[in-house]
């Protein structure tokens, strides 16, 4: 083994591990010292397993780390493979055996040297299981208790993505920002200015569902006017049709004969006179029903415009299919 390699694994094991990319690769500087010696013996499986680590070869670390449980020779560095199995979970995109492990750990080890990023890990770990308000309470709390750690930055980042997918868009930019304003130099801040740029989007977004939202209703209140005013005209005309099969059938009817008094006995007083019948040059009224054909010719004519505007506006304001 290299200089370099015993060194890393000396940094990994007694002390902090900052992120990778993937945050679970690169190592910080030691820690303070532990109960554990500064690296396992010779060929121990917990040595195999921190060098897949480092080489990103997860589950054969995974497979030495519990190896490491077993091995009662072991029991000095048994804190230290809960803590490596759960963060071996994390490489490989599986937070709840994770958040288990790191448990565990943060239960039986609390005074281990590996607490401080395993408490980080546990509030990463509650928010890629979805657990975003308790990750915010963890991670609001670690800032609290570790203010120098080098996983603040980290933290912030975390508890903004965190109020981001609750759907806290004020909230979370206001995060993002101060990752980017207080830590230039975290490689989050990159990641925070991308996300800044994801919540203007989302603003744009429910402005535009907004206006759709609007449109629509403005749509469907024309429509229901519409029909309303169609069913008028379709009632109007109805009637009107009526109307005119009545005034029809009274015309073809065939006049009533005329029957003449019984002439009245001798000397007796002579029958009430008929009243006289109208002259031809009188006014009579439109048909024998005296109803006013001209005035529901007219109104079924401006109804009938009506509704070839209504028509000819609707199909200019809908687009084709």
């Amino acid at each position: 083994m290299t200089k370099a390699a015993h060194i890393v694994l000396t940094f990994c094991l007694g002390g902090l591990v900052f992120l990778s990319a993937q945050e679970t690769g690169l190592s910080s500087p030691p820690g303070p010292a532990s109960e554990e010696s500064p690296l396992p013996p010779g060929d121990s499986p917990m040595r195999r397993g921190l060098e897949k680590f480092q080489a990103g070869d997860y589950q054969g670390a995974l497979y030495d780390f519990r190896e490491t449980l077993l091995d009662s020779r072991l029991g000095g560095y048994h804190g230290s493979a809960y803590f490596w199995i759960g963060k071996s979970y994390l490489g490989l995109e599986n937070p709840r055996p994770a958040r288990d492990n790191l448990a565990l750990f943060l239960e039986n080890y609390p005074d281990h040297p590996l607490t401080e990023e395993a408490r980080y890990q546990m509030g990463r770990t509650l928010h890629l299981l979805s657990d975003h308000q308790e990750a915010i309470l963890w991670l609001s709390q670690f800032i609290n208790d570790y203010p120098e750690s080098g996983f603040i930055p980290n933290s912030y980042f975390w508890i903004g993505e965190s109020l981001f997918s609750l759907g806290y868009y004020g909230e979370s930019e206001r995060i993002f920002q101060k990752v980017r304003q207080d830590f230039p130099e975290s490689y989050k801040a990159e990641a925070a200015g991308y996300r800044l740029a994801l919540i203007e989007m989302a603003y744009r977004e429910r402005v535009l569902l907004n206006l759709v939202k609007l449109s629509h209703e403005q749509t469907m209140r024309e429509r229901e006017d519409y029909q309303r005013r169609l069913r008028s005209y379709e009632q109007a005309l109805s009637a009107y049709q009526r109307r005119i099969r009545l005034q029809a059938e009274m015309e073809v009817l065939p006049p009533a004969p005329r029957i003449s008094p019984p002439s009245p006995p001798s000397g007796g007083n002579p029958p009430p006179e008929s009243p006289p019948a109208p002259s031809s040059g009188s006014s009579a009224p439109s048909g024998s029903l005296g109803i006013n054909l001209e005035g529901y010719q007219s109104a079924a004519e401006d109804l009938r415009a009506e509704l070839l505007n209504l028509l000819e506006d609707r199909v200019l304001r809908e687009p084709p299919e």
